[in-house]
């Protein structure tokens, strides 16, 4: 990892645009080009990390082509210091293993440790998120609607 690399906000922006477009179709090499042969993948924090794209690869190629329809993935970059990058998310698809729309609500940090030929290389990917299931791709606002305690309307 590269203490000296110094990560501008176009950059930062344009690897998550790759994320955005590998999540969106399903695109396993497309996601691994964005990582070093060497990253750490954290989708559960305190679980085993995803090491190395070997790793990451099983994981995409059933968590997201295998079990995922019609993913739609957003952002918001919040901030860069030096080879890090902070970025909210928040994606939705139809989960097939129970038939039934997930939506995402996330925050990840990133650490580059290079260029490649196709921009930013990211060696440590670290996610915290939080999902509603729903039965259709439902508003947030129909989701807090549903999940609001009885009698709070």
């Amino acid at each position: 990892m590269s203490m000296n690399l110094v990560v501008t906000p176009e950059e930062a922006s344009a690897w998550l645009d790759g994320y955005k477009r590998a999540w969106e179709e399903r695109d396993v090499d497309a996601a691994l080009s964005l990582f070093s042969e060497d990253a750490d993948y954290r989708e559960v924090r305190f679980g085993p990390p995803l090491l190395r794209h070997k790793d990451i690869e099983s994981y995409w190629r059933v968590q997201v082509c295998e079990f995922q329809r019609d993913p739609k993935f957003d952002y918001q970059l919040w901030g860069i210091s030096g080879n890090q990058a902070i970025a909210t998310w928040q994606a939705d698809f139809h989960w097939l293993p129970i038939n039934s729309f997930i939506k995402i609500d996330g925050i990840c940090k990133l650490v580059f440790s290079g260029r490649g030929p196709n921009g930013l290389v990211c060696s440590q990917f670290n996610e915290w998120f939080d999902y509603v299931e729903t039965d259709s791709r439902a508003s947030s606002t129909d989701i807090i609607r549903r999940n609001r305690p009885r009698g709070s309307e």
